[in-house]
């Protein structure tokens, strides 16, 4: 399968808002399909599809479509740059760092941010990655709910960032989903890889002294 971005414009909101439910599976009839010139791509899909007013929206049962789609994008894939910035990735690490969250102000506004840092199963290789506002309160929220000292962490339809010759990935403002120790598919199956791999026995979660990888935009 594939996934494909789509859309309902404001003025269309209304007739669907009470229609459609995360998570559900859905047949579409009469729609319009357009080049995707999003400035960030939440597929690699090169078109998009648009609700019209005369969609038709049929609720289906088809157990063979997954209900989170993701998509990992390799972490080697990211720091070599092979990935497009303007398209959003979906990210699966075991969490081995997490710096303090930072306040600032920007146009006046108190703004905030945490940089973590994240393993794969691949050769060890870390990627950072910063969450910002509901994101970073989100993240800290699930550390103190779950007490554990294995945390796998997937961010989706995240952005890549670069900056001061750092790459790394964040969070969007509309777009993106934090998920950590989730029970859902993908997630429990890195879990179990995990558990059978070498980053299992080396795993060691640290405070980030120097965190400021990314610039506060």
């Amino acid at each position: 399968g594939g996934r494909i971005q789509c859309t309902v414009k404001s003025i269309h909101v209304y007739l669907f808002e009470g229609v459609l439910l995360e998570g559900s599976v859905y047949m579409l009839e009469n729609f319009s399909v357009a080049l995707n010139s999003a400035e960030f791509k939440p597929t690699m899909h090169e078109f998009r599809l648009f609700f019209k007013r005369e969609t038709q929206v049929r609720l289906i049962e088809d157990s063979s479509i997954p209900i989170n789609g993701f998509s990992f994008v390799d972490f080697s894939e990211i720091l070599n740059e092979k990935n497009k910035e303007s398209h959003l990735v979906d990210v699966i690490g075991v969490l081995t760092g997490k710096g303090e969250l930072i306040e600032y102000k920007r146009d006046g506004k108190a703004c905030n941010y945490i940089v973590i840092e994240l393993e794969n199963l691949e050769g060890g290789i870390k990627l950072c990655c910063t969450l910002w506002e509901d994101f970073a309160h989100l993240f800290l929220k699930n550390l103190e709910e779950e007490n554990t000292n294995t945390y796998v962490v997937v961010l989706q339809f995240a952005k890549m960032k670069f900056f001061k010759g750092s790459v790394g990935v964040s969070n969007t403002t509309y777009n993106s989903k934090l998920f950590v120790n989730a029970k859902i598919p993908g997630i429990e199956d890195f879990h179990m890889r995990l558990k059978s791999s070498e980053t299992q026995q080396c795993v060691q979660f640290s405070q980030l002294i120097d965190a400021k990888y990314v610039s506060p935009e």
